[in-house]
């Protein structure tokens, strides 16, 4: 009789443990999602930063070569 009263106590127990884990990871997996994403968006940023960087660098290259010619 103490054997069965031991089996209900586990399931009473999982199901209050399983849910709290599966919180735990899915809050883990989102904040992982999130940062990725913000890095994400800083590497382009910095992709943009440096096409506009070498842009200009062409520009002024140009413009020398006007101010050069006269």
């Amino acid at each position: 009789m103490g054997m069965k009263t031991l089996k209900g106590s586990y399931t009473i127990e999982a199901a209050i443990l399983v849910p709290f884990f599966l919180f735990i990871m899915a809050g883990t997996i989102q904040s992982g999602i999130q940062l990725y994403t913000q890095i994400r968006e800083q590497d382009e940023a910095s992709v943009i930063e440096d096409v506009w960087a070498v842009s200009d660098f062409y520009k002024c290259k140009t413009a020398g070569e006007w101010l050069e010619d006269e």
